[in-house]
């Protein structure tokens, strides 16, 4: 009976064999984490960029000003963080209206008193202006605001818990992933 055999470069096996047990034991993966919230949180500032929501939804227009929606002042696109873990990661962001923005809803207003900011002409006549103006002569007055509501329409950008993730950001972390397997994997 004839034996077998094969050969081969035993270089290039025993670093496939090195990267699987570097997979396996977990703690290698935080790089792959690194990528793969980088990728979402890209996917996240693409929403604003289209004014779409992940799965395609175009966002209700403005009514009161003109321009893009959430792209005024650019605070909450851009303050979305990464954080990668060996086993996770999360992209996240500290601005407090970002979930009614998110979700859409009614935004209750309690009645109150605050400080506007107005420039007197020389004739005497007041125009509000924002409290960063330099304009001269600036007047501080105390208002009393009414208790007043406001709906929100929903303007998604990041999935919520229950929704599976949009195709395309599956595709695109799936290739993320596949290529950083290669990577560590293949010789």
């Amino acid at each position: 009976m004839a034996g077998a055999g094969f050969t081969g470069d035993n270089a290039k096996l025993k670093k496939l064999i090195a990267g699987v047990e570097l997979l396996a034991k977990g703690t290698s993966r935080l790089p792959l984490n690194r990528l793969l919230a980088h990728e979402v949180l890209y996917r996240v500032q693409r929403c604003f960029e289209d004014s779409k929501s992940p799965f395609g939804k175009p966002w209700q227009s403005l009514t009161v000003r003109k321009g893009l929606p959430l792209r005024d002042t650019g605070r909450l696109m851009n303050s979305f963080s990464t954080r990668a873990a060996p086993l996770s990661f999360t992209v996240s962001t500290n601005v407090k209206y970002a979930g009614i923005h998110n979700t859409g809803g009614t935004v209750k207003h309690a009645a109150r008193t605050e400080l506007r900011t107005y420039r007197e002409t020389a004739k005497g006549k007041r125009t509000r202006v924002d409290t960063y103006s330099k304009a001269k002569r600036r007047v501080r007055t105390a208002v009393s605001v009414k208790a007043y509501s406001a709906v929100m329409p929903k303007r998604q950008f990041i999935p919520e818990g229950g929704e599976k993730l949009p195709f395309h950001w599956m595709t695109a972390l799936q290739s993320v992933a596949d290529e950083w397997i290669r990577f560590m994997v293949l010789p």
